[in-house]
């Protein structure tokens, strides 16, 4: 009997189907490792080989133990800005040595580019090893930094990248309007839900006062100011409330709330307490409120309205970018035009007249049209392409 050799093609194509895994998922620093989180659970439930790229001590990654992220190092979370750097470019490094072990790379932060182009100089190095990259445009340009220099980075970051990834239409069509970028390279995903299996429905005296809240990054955009007004403005009527805000934030802006605070008087009926907010903590609160308010300035898709959802919390807001995508009036919050803070209160009064557990369901709900499984699931038709070396 004689046993026919495979010829050497087959035996190179065998070994690299092994070797080679399908995606390295990169959040340089832990920008939000929450979603990097999730994100990487999802392709490794839908059956892709993936890594990620993140500090893997970050103390909201080891809260989240129950979801499977796999890890391509073992680099701890940097608190100090050059212990960031440092990490930031130790990952380029490992980026740039294991590119090709990957069919794709899917980048969803870069926190540097707003002020050097070095990440640019790094992606166009990447292209020469593995050209088949994505980045998740979470918001055009960052929420705060939007000068001229950072437009001008973030241009040249789109030309380049041959992949772009979006979770709403309106990103989409400010990417094709704002920076030129051609259609047929964005792609839509969902943004899926977040922590649901931590929602835990709290049943309250009736007659106590509402409880809404601002939860995460004490940051202009999120307009905490309009909130602080709508406390003021319930004060002495039906839709009276206390208002709490937890996070971190810059000291200039802390400082204008606490000011703004003061000038309304409204020590008594807010509680602004400020510091880095443990994943644990956050959804401890999350869980204590009756909704959380979203008056955004501005916004293309709110992480924070998803995970409130997701913990079966309403959004009381202003109807803008991909919130008035999630958000039914009366069925899982209320919005209403930007900056008309007196419509809110018919939002209050749905809220204070409806079951509170009809609310939970219908939140959670809400979310089932926007799994990450489907996510997982068009993305894997992209990354499953074999690298491209244009060397």
């Amino acid at each position: 009997m004689t046993i026919k050799e495979p010829n050497n093609n087959s035996r190179i194509d065998a070994i690299e189907n092994v070797s080679i895994k399908d995606v390295l998922v990169v959040d340089f620093v832990g920008t939000s490792p929450s979603y990097t989180a999730h994100f990487s659970d999802a392709l490794n439930r839908h059956g892709l080989t993936s890594n990620s790229i993140i500090p893997w001590d970050h103390k909201d990654l080891v809260f989240l133990s129950n979801l499977k992220v796999n890890y391509a190092s073992k680099r701890k979370y940097a608190t100090s800005s050059l212990g960031k750097v440092l990490t930031y470019l130790a990952h380029w490094r490992m980026i740039l040595s294991i590119s090709e072990k990957y069919k794709a790379i899917h980048f969803q932060w870069f926190p540097l580019l707003a002020q050097s182009r070095l990440d640019l100089l790094l992606i166009k190095k990447l292209l020469q090893k593995n050209a088949n990259i994505y980045f998740t445009v979470h918001n055009i340009l960052p929420h705060d930094n939007s000068s001229n220099k950072a437009r001008q980075n973030y241009q040249l970051l789109y030309d380049i990248f041959p992949h772009l990834v979006v979770h709403t239409e309106k990103t989409k069509a400010d990417l094709c309007s704002n920076f030129n970028v051609k259609e047929s390279k964005i792609i839509r995903i969902n943004h899926g839900p977040m922590f649901s299996y931590f929602s835990n429905i709290q049943l309250v005296d009736l007659k106590s006062k509402l409880k809404l809240g601002i939860i995460g990054f004490i940051k202009p955009y999120k307009g905490i100011e309009q909130a602080l007004e709508l406390t003021k403005k319930a004060i002495g009527t039906d839709f009276e409330f206390e208002l709490i805000i937890r996070g971190s934030g810059k000291p200039s802006y802390i400082d204008v709330i606490d000011k703004k605070i003061s000038e309304l008087g409204l020590e008594k009926h807010v509680h602004f307490n400020v510091g880095y907010l443990e994943l644990r903590d956050y959804i401890d609160i999350h869980n204590q409120l009756d909704c959380v308010l979203a008056p955004y300035r501005h916004i293309d898709q709110s992480g924070a309205v998803i995970s409130a959802l997701s913990l079966g919390k309403p959004v009381l807001g202003f109807a803008i970018g991909g919130i008035a995508e999630l958000i039914k009036n009366k069925v899982n919050g209320y919005l209403v035009p930007p900056e008309n803070i007196e419509s809110l209160f018919d939002g209050i009064g749905w809220l204070k007249s409806t079951n509170k557990f009809e609310i939970f369901k219908q939140c959670q709900a809400s979310l089932e049209s926007i799994s990450w499984e489907h996510s997982a699931e068009k993305l894997s038709g992209f990354y499953r392409k074999k690298p491209i070396n244009a060397n």
